[in-house]
């Protein structure tokens, strides 16, 4: 997506109400996703299966998470 579309459906207010995120790293990957839009069927299917198995598994979520914590993200 090019910066004008971008700051003309200010997105980076919609990124700023979404980002639950708890490293910089997934702050990082969140903005990206955001920018750059899935255009591929395949990209698409393994978001979705990634996204399933952090929401059915915290102990994944909360390990991954864990261990990117020194990337030192503040808590909102």
């Amino acid at each position: 997506m090019d910066a004008i579309t971008w700051n003309d459906l200010d997105l980076d207010a919609v990124f700023d109400t979404v980002d639950h995120t708890v490293s910089v790293c997934g702050e990082e990957y969140l903005y990206t996703a955001l920018r750059m839009p899935v255009t591929t069927t395949e990209i698409r299917e393994e978001r979705e299966r990634l996204m399933k198995l952090f929401c059915r598994e915290p102990k994944s979520q909360r390990s991954s998470a864990e261990s990117t914590s020194f990337d030192g993200k503040k808590k909102r």
